[in-house]
């Protein structure tokens, strides 16, 4: 399996059957604040775009969640306050990271789970954490009892964060000079010996 290390950090998770996003916010941006306000105004746009799904997610508070599977480095099997959950099951994580005038947060929202597949990416030491992790997690497609598709989640969201934020998108595509820079960026992180021997 291709691994990717991500800017953001958060924890390890599989990324299969999923609509990835990312929010970048320079600090003039309307949307920017703390720490904790980028992650509730982006929750609530995600949590807005479930519930266009006809999928109602759980409310979030901000607070961390102590369960015993929380110490885990599989992202699903852990969640925080301000990620998304529904009947108490994890279906969108998210992390951040702060430079000095912006803010970058990315995050997944799961359409199905592979369960044994994604628990197969970390190692487990106690068995009674992997199966709690097991049932911490959910996908679109069940709870909503229909296969919603990859685009249909995506439209959701920009509309969300529209109708939220008043945010308006204009689609686009990555520079030549953009496309250079991650080229570069990826052929870096394959000659750094700490990546090697992570993999």
């Amino acid at each position: 399996i291709p691994i990717v290390r991500r800017p953001t950090g958060g924890r390890a998770l599989l990324h299969h059957q999923e609509v990835t996003y990312s929010v970048t916010l320079p600090e003039q941006c309307a949307l920017y604040g703390s720490l904790e306000q980028v992650y509730g105004r982006v929750s609530a746009a995600l949590a807005l775009a479930l519930g266009m799904l006809g999928v109602e997610a759980d409310g979030h508070d901000g607070a961390g969640q102590s369960d015993a599977y929380s110490f885990s480095d599989a992202c699903f099997a852990t969640r925080l306050g301000h990620e998304i959950s529904v009947h108490g099951r994890k279906v969108a994580a998210g992390a951040q990271r702060r430079l000095r005038r912006s803010a970058m947060q990315h995050g997944s929202i799961l359409l199905a789970v592979d369960g044994e597949r994604s628990l197969d990416c970390v190692v487990w030491p106690d068995p009674q954490k992997r199966r709690l992790a097991a049932g911490a997690m959910a996908g679109l497609w069940d709870l909503a009892g229909e296969k919603i598709g990859a685009d249909r989640v995506a439209d959701n969201v920009i509309e969300a964060f529209g109708r939220l934020h008043g945010v308006e998108f204009e689609p686009s595509r990555l520079s030549s000079g953009e496309e250079a820079r991650a080229r570069m960026i990826i052929g870096k992180e394959r000659e750094t010996p700490r990546m090697s021997t992570a993999i």
